[in-house]
């Protein structure tokens, strides 16, 4: 039962990832002026969270910015906010070069609801 649980939690991970890909808000454009961003993908790669009160850092995430020529890279000036909790996830506004995408960490405590957001 707890492997399949596990199991289910990782692919919903994976889905979530992929799922991040987020078209721009803004028309501004990427560090190379011969290419356009168009979009943001956020990975988080840090450790399973088991604390409401977790600390994250940029070290946590992978951001990869894709750009209309079909072209990707990694960006490791952006800035991220954290929104505070909702259903048992961590919410967060991920910034580049005038471009948002949302992103959740799942925590893996019982929440009250002292601790989520109206």
């Amino acid at each position: 039962m707890q492997s399949s649980i596990t199991s289910a939690r990782r692919l919903a991970a994976l889905l979530l990832a992929l799922t991040l890909l987020v078209l721009p808000t803004s028309a501004s454009c990427g560090k190379d002026k011969g290419k356009v961003p168009i979009g943001l993908i956020v990975v988080y790669t840090g450790p399973e969270i088991y604390d409401t009160r977790h600390v994250f850092t940029s070290d946590d995430f992978s951001v990869l910015a894709s750009y209309e020529d079909g072209t990707d890279e990694y960006v490791h000036d952006y800035t991220f906010t954290q929104d505070g909790l909702n259903a048992g996830y961590f919410l967060f506004t991920f910034s580049y070069n005038g471009y948002e995408a949302e992103a959740y960490v799942r925590c893996n405590v019982p929440i009250s609801p002292s601790e989520l957001n109206p």
